[in-house]
Formats: structure tokens, sequence, C-alpha cells
């Protein structure tokens, strides 16, 4: 009878381990699975909180989407619509400023009331363009009687502007710059479309 006790107990012990080693492997992964949940969870936590999910935000224009240094744009007189797109639409559009400039690769001079200015020097010129700006949208509105003097005239406090004969060919004369919440800036060199706008308004056709 002993030696039966003791063979039976000897079956025992290694079940009794193998046992103790499934708890403990169960236990293991439990503690792995809810150490990479809290992770996870800290990420998302981190990425909402410091706006990281925003870095995927970009500007469109008439279903364009636009590059961090878009050229070769043109406006049309009137209203121009620019959208702010953003992989983070449950978040809200975020904060965004909207300025123009000249191009100073656009290298040229004229005089302003008879005095000599270098185009390039001219620096900002938001102003003219009448910007709007929404929560995820801007317009930029632009004068039917637009012209690079009109411009530059309105930039010197209205006096006299004489531009040269040629002004340069295929340069964009303005750049907006749009910086998005995410510490991206959208550069856009753009010029004006010399074609009139055109509105209808039955039963007239308004050029």
């Amino acid at each position: 009878m002993a030696a039966k006790k003791k063979a039976s107990a000897a079956r025992a012990a290694p079940q009794k381990s193998k046992k103790k080693k499934s708890r403990a492997g169960r236990l293991v992964a439990v503690i792995l699975l809810t150490v990479l949940l809290a992770a996870v969870g800290c990420g998302i936590y981190y990425a909402i909180e410091t706006n990281g999910f925003t870095r995927f935000e970009y500007v469109e224009y008439n279903g364009r989407r636009l590059g961090t240094a878009e050229r070769g744009v043109k406006l049309a007189r009137g209203k121009n619509v620019f959208e702010i797109k953003s992989m983070k639409p449950a978040a809200g559009a975020g904060k965004y400023t909207v300025r123009i400039q000249a191009n100073s690769e656009a290298k040229f001079t004229f005089q302003a009331d008879g005095n000599p200015q270098s185009f390039s020097h001219v620096g900002e010129v938001t102003e003219y363009f009448g910007i709007e700006i929404s929560e995820d949208r801007f317009e930029v509105n632009i004068p039917s009687d637009y012209s690079v003097s009109a411009v530059l005239s309105e930039k010197y406090g209205g006096e006299t502007v004489t531009l040269p004969d040629e002004l340069p060919k295929d340069t964009d004369f303005w750049i907006m710059s749009v910086g998005l919440s995410d510490g991206k800036t959208i550069l856009i060199y753009f010029g004006v479309s010399d074609k009139p706008t055109i509105s209808i308004n039955p039963p007239h056709i308004i050029f």
C-alpha cells in the first residue's frame, strides 16, 4: 500500500507543477496585455492633447490639394475659396493664419509718387485681398479692377504708382502664407487671371 501511495504522489506532483506554470503564464499574459493597452491609451491621449494628429492638415483650392510650396496658382477676380482639411475632423478645425506678401523673386523697380521703390522690398499686402477667415475655410476676395499697380498704390497710401513698361513674365507676383495649427506652413505662389469674371444674373449676363 505504501508503495502505491508513493507512486500516486509522484504522479500528482508533476500535474500540480504544470498547473502552477499554466497559471503563471496566464498571469504574465494578462500583465503584458494590460501594459500594452495602457501604452496605446497614453499614446492616443498624448496625440489628442498635443494636436499630434493634425500633422495631416492641408489646404485645398477648387478641389485640388496644394503642396507645401505650390507655384503657378491663378486666382480669379472675385471670391476664391480655400478649405482647410484635416485627418482629425472630430477635434474640429485648429487655428490658422493667412498673410500675403510680394514675391521677392520678382525683381523690378517702380515709382511711388516719383520715388523709386524695389518690388522685392514691398513686403506684406494682405489687406488689399480682402481675406475672410472662418473655422475651416477662408476666402480671398480680389477686386474686379485688380492690377499690380493698384495693390502697390494701396500699399503706399494711395500714391500714384508707375510701373516699368514690361513686368517680369511667368512670375507669380504674390505669395500667400498659410500657417496651420500643426506648425506647418503652406506657401502659395499666385497671380491673378487676366480672364474676366462672369456671373449670371438672369436675364442679364454681367462681365
